[in-house]
């Protein structure tokens, strides 16, 4: 994976001894230790390798994986014997299988289903990501750097929490989300107020008005429902810009989506969520340097890059620098930022334990379930 690639080597100094050398200097790099450790040479097909508090017992596809606890676990035991994890692709059916019992807990549910099930158990956490218009900078319209500011200034983020979530989530002006903490700047969510005027100002300056308007597309992947509707909403905003902003969603496929968008870079606008596979800094920084794999918007600011280089080798500058990324991101309208979305579970009146953590992770081992 591209976060150890900087290791130089490793070698097992005794039993319970691995000395890792790095290549170059990197603060960040004890949070990638959580990256699973495999015997040399093993072929995960032969059978699922692990140290976690349950094992693999079965998996069919489309429908189940089923886990039971692995009693001989170094740590804490998990409380329930059992978990299956079952696929529901459908948000009513999960809503009727909460309501009939036939599931004990289920997670990323939307407002309006938690509101069917307000008698069951309900908690709200975050979803730990960056849900944002992105927008393709390396592409016209958007390489206007005044057409991508003026989207700032029609969008309403908090219009948006409030039509699409009823309210839920919690606004952000950066590529960076609450859990973060320290690295975390609330203050850039309110970089751009809502101006429809100087929005029409900057979009005049860059060409556009009545007689020849914006017009642009939002490519949304379909399966999830939060981003269509935020989508819609962004849309509906931007018709109030007297004509000048014409936009459409078109929703595809995930795998379209992934494929031509993220990876293709086919397209316009999208409307998605940005997480971080660890809880670093870079994590969610590191997709907006220039030569990034991950770059799929086609950010490039010299100063950023800068920045976000200087944040690495020196660890003492690092919030510091990523505060910089974070601030030039806002200045020049990388994204239209949005919210990091509220995340729902349910769970039957008898379970109860369930925590959430900042990352995007779904830990049943504390669960417990009375009779």
């Amino acid at each position: 994976m591209s976060t150890l690639s900087g290791i130089a080597s490793v070698e097992a100094t005794d039993d319970r001894t691995v000395v890792v050398t790095l290549s170059a200097p990197d603060v960040e790099f004890p949070a990638y230790m959580t990256a699973a450790i495999i015997p040399e040479g093993s072929d995960p097909a032969d059978g699922v390798i692990g140290t976690g508090p349950f094992k693999y017992v079965s998996r069919s596809p489309q429908e189940n994986i089923v886990m039971e606890r692995f009693d001989d676990y170094w740590g804490e035991k998990a409380l329930c014997a059992k978990v299956t994890f079952k696929v529901i692709e459908d948000g009513q059916t999960m809503v009727m299988s909460l309501r009939s019992g036939a599931i004990d807990l289920a997670a990323h549910l939307e407002a309006s289903q938690v509101a069917e099930l307000s008698d069951l158990n309900v908690l709200e956490g975050s979803m730990n990501l960056v849900q944002a218009v992105y927008l393709n900078n390396a592409q016209p319209p958007f390489d206007d750097i005044r057409v991508r500011q003026a989207l700032c200034y029609a969008v309403d983020k908090q219009a948006v929490i409030d039509l699409a979530g009823d309210g839920h989530g919690t606004p952000v002006g950066s590529s960076m989300y609450p859990a973060f903490g320290r690295f975390f700047d609330a203050a850039l969510a309110d970089y751009y107020q809502p101006d429809t005027a100087k929005a029409l100002e900057l979009l005049a300056e860059a060409g556009y008005d009545k007689a020849h308007p914006l017009e642009f597309t939002i490519t949304v992947p379909s399966n999830y429902t939060p981003h269509v509707d935020a989508a819609q909403v962004v849309v509906n905003l931007l018709d109030q810009l007297d004509g000048v902003v014409k936009a459409q969603i078109e929703q595809v496929e995930w795998a379209t989506w992934y494929s031509d968008v993220y990876q293709g870079r086919q397209f316009e606008a999208t409307v998605c969520g940005m997480d971080a596979s660890t809880l670093t800094g870079s994590a969610m920084l590191a997709r907006f340097v220039s030569d990034n794999a991950k770059n799929f918007i086609g950010f490039a600011d010299a100063d950023y890059d800068a920045a976000y280089a200087a944040a690495l080798a020196d660890g003492s500058k690092l919030e510091e620098c990523f505060d910089t990324c974070q601030q030039i991101l806002a200045q020049q309208a990388a994204n239209v930022y949005i919210q990091d979305l509220a995340e729902f579970v349910v769970m039957q009146s008898n379970v109860s334990g369930y925590r959430f953590y900042p990352l995007y992770v779904m830990d049943l081992a504390c669960v417990a379930k009375t009779a």
